[in-house]
């Protein structure tokens, strides 16, 4: 998801020579944060790789790269109508900042709603390689 305070972009690179952290997440020189829409697994206890946007956590996070595992994840849509992630405003320094960070968290808000009807299948195949890669 893109992040106002990033120039729009999902991703944050520290290139600075210090530390910075992002809502308690801290990004040490040299590496990258995300902002990101988990997604949780329907029902855990079946063998379905069926997901679905949580219903308790609505907000995108910023989360460290330090943990992630870096494969590539196709996800296919089961249910559901396409629903394009929005596209946040840079947030002004001026007078527009309170009205931006407004119509911002509208947007998520709206995104959100709408993917709540969605449903999201994974393949097993992936699935094995993630757990696979975790365990090195």
């Amino acid at each position: 998801m893109s992040n106002p305070e990033w120039q729009n972009q999902g991703v944050y690179n520290n290139l600075d020579r210090q530390n910075v952290s992002f809502d308690g997440v801290r990004v040490n020189q040299g590496e990258v944060a995300l902002y990101v829409m988990w997604y949780e697994k329907i029902d855990v206890v079946s063998n379905k790789l069926e997901y679905w946007v949580p219903r308790t956590e609505t907000q995108p996070i910023v989360q460290s790269n330090r943990y992630l595992i870096p494969i590539d994840i196709n996800m296919h849509q089961l249910l559901g109508q396409i629903n394009v992630i929005p596209r946040l405003r840079i947030l002004s320094r001026h007078n527009g900042l309170e009205q931006s960070a407004n119509n911002n968290q509208t947007r998520i808000d709206h995104w959100h709603r709408e993917e709540l009807a969605n449903v999201w299948n994974m393949d097993s195949e992936i699935r094995v390689t993630a757990l696979a890669y975790s365990s090195k």
